[in-house]
């Protein structure tokens, strides 16, 4: 099968769990558990080949606030696939290559901007945008991603703001 489509990024959802902890008033240690699909796409000699897996990725990171409303985050992430990796396209008739899909796993970057949208009383709602950026790929392969997590945030405790847990 010859194609001539372009590798196009398709809309993926999934989960995440993130929790934050103070170290002083500017910023904070940053844990993350997510699952999510994630595509890859490898361009070998003009030839297209897309795989998709899902994953379990595990960040841990600093989150630095510039403000109460707006924050950036720098995290290390390993991620784990959770079962076999599906051909999405392929162009390729016999031989195809080996994307990092078939990886066990995967360890990269990722960078955040965050934006707290509003705040009542210890909850509140965020935007983060993300990119991710693996050092884990293969030649000719795009398995880096970016995407806009909305969320919502409890305050369990501040004792920067003299805040005391619930």
């Amino acid at each position: 099968m010859i194609s001539t489509r372009e590798p196009d990024r398709s809309n993926f959802a999934g989960v995440s769990l993130i929790a934050e902890g103070d170290v002083d008033e500017n910023g904070g240690l940053e844990i993350g558990l997510s699952y999510l699909p994630q595509e890859y796409t490898l361009i070998e000699k003009g030839l297209v080949h897309r795989e998709m897996v899902k994953r379990i990725y595990m960040t841990m990171g600093y989150r630095h606030w510039f403000n109460p409303l707006y924050s950036v985050g720098l995290s290390f992430f390993s991620a784990y696939s959770m079962g076999e990796p599906k051909i999405v396209h392929t162009d390729f008739a016999t031989q195809r290559p080996a994307s990092s899909a078939e990886d066990i796993a995967e360890y990269g970057f990722e960078f955040s901007v965050q934006r707290e949208a509003f705040q009542v009383g210890r909850l509140s709602a965020i935007f983060d945008m993300k990119y991710s950026l693996s050092l884990t790929s293969k030649k000719g392969e795009d398995s880096n991603f970016y995407g806009f997590l909305i969320g919502f945030k409890y305050l369990i405790q501040d004792k920067t703001k003299g805040i005391a847990p619930p």
